[in-house]
């Protein structure tokens, strides 16, 4: 916990350092949201580490595709590389996020991804605690038209 002796409110408490949990964060930060990221492992991905068990990941990567057009713009030459990329997390901050500069091989290895997921979490600064298991969550209500303002984070029971 960032602090142990105060209870930190969040908007949103993401549960699992994996890809959608990274994911996650990526769009919290985009929305301006205060978020936490509990992962009960001690890296990123603990999926990984026991799945797939051949150790190769069942969706492909395809590192070298056609160049796009000239004629199309960034946002159109974005979307175009995407369409070949199911690894990548979106809205990071450079290029350097994406999974193909990581490996070529077409069925990559589940140890290249969980190291793709945790440098994704290092360079763009995610609020991630790890060995952060989840016992407990509580609503704290915002009282207007019943929703619900976030979560209180704390060590307490």
């Amino acid at each position: 916990m960032p602090d142990e002796t105060s209870d930190v409110l969040y908007d949103v408490a993401i549960v699992g350092c994996g890809a959608a949990g990274v994911q996650a964060a990526l769009y919290a930060i985009n929305m301006n949201l205060s978020y936490v990221v509990l992962e009960r492992s001690h890296h990123c991905g603990s999926f990984f580490d026991k799945y797939p068990r051949r150790g190769d990941l069942i969706s492909f990567n395809k590192p070298n595709t056609p160049p796009p057009l000239d004629t199309w713009n960034d946002a159109q030459r974005l979307d175009y590389k995407l369409k070949f990329d199911w690894h990548s997390m979106l809205n990071t901050n450079n290029d350097t996020d994406r999974f193909p500069t990581y490996t070529n091989k077409f069925y990559p290895r589940a140890e290249v991804f969980t190291k793709y997921i945790d440098d994704v979490v290092e360079r763009n600064g995610l609020n991630a605690v790890f060995n952060a298991s989840v016992e407990c969550v509580s609503d704290v209500r915002d009282g207007r038209w019943g929703d619900y303002r976030g979560i209180k984070v704390s060590d307490e029971a």
